[in-house]
């Protein structure tokens, strides 16, 4: 995932290499096919696992994230592609995700998908929401094409909740938590988003997302960044 701070990646990956003397920054996308494929089977290969564990996040030389929805095992999901910020993370079970500065745009291959987001105005995430909150509600427009729902909105309020640590694969980075509470009149739903930004760089190590009103909120947690 991009953020701000993206000229402080070599540190981030240190912070996860200095649990398992392993991980480091990923090798760079596309040089072995092969190796991706096996990241693939293996990544996603996790899915009843209450908590990926060091061993296995090592093993897969690329960025990757755990994935979780709701209180399901954790799964893993290996950089695809990049398109400018948009970052595709997929899985060997056709399971793929879309995130754009940490925050889920778009999703396929599960139960309930989000096929688009289009925001009103400049996103938090993408501007920064370390340093600088917007004090009004930030619109964004949603498609779900399997409920044939189209441009719907949703409009959230960021919150500053204070300094957290927050643990991965037993690295603790000192984090602040970022609470973004969101509304949609359209289809009465109400939920909350939480992201865990690093306090020096701003990078989001982790975050709770809910991409769909049929779907539990879906969590994701940085084991190795782009590079």
């Amino acid at each position: 995932m991009t953020g701000k701070g993206a000229s402080n990646l070599p540190r981030r990956s240190l912070l996860l290499a200095a649990a398992s003397g392993a991980l480091g920054a990923c090798q760079p996308f596309g040089t072995d096919y092969g190796t991706l494929k096996t990241a693939l089977a293996v990544g996603f290969g996790l899915e009843d696992a209450p908590r990926i564990t060091l061993e296995q996040a090592a093993a897969v030389p690329y960025a990757s994230v755990a994935f979780q929805i709701g209180s399901s095992g954790e799964g893993m999901l290996v950089l695809a592609s990049a398109n400018g910020q948009d970052l595709l993370w997929t899985s060997a079970q056709r399971l793929a995700i879309t995130t754009r500065n940490g925050r889920i745009v778009a999703t396929a291959g599960l139960q309930w998908n989000l096929t688009s987001t289009v925001f009103a105005q400049a996103d938090p995430l993408q501007t920064g929401i370390l340093n600088e909150i917007p004090a009004s509600a930030i619109d964004r427009l949603l498609d779900f094409n399997d409920v044939k729902r189209y441009a719907v909105r949703v409009s959230g309020h960021f919150e500053r909740h204070g300094d957290e640590t927050t643990t991965i694969l037993g690295s603790k980075l000192d984090t602040i938590r970022i609470v973004e509470n969101c509304y949609c009149s359209d289809l009465d739903w109400r939920f909350q988003n939480q992201y865990w930004v690093d306090r020096e760089t701003g990078f989001l190590w982790r975050s709770e997302q809910s991409v769909h009103p049929n779907l539990a909120p879906i969590s994701i947690s940085v084991l190795r960044p782009p590079g």
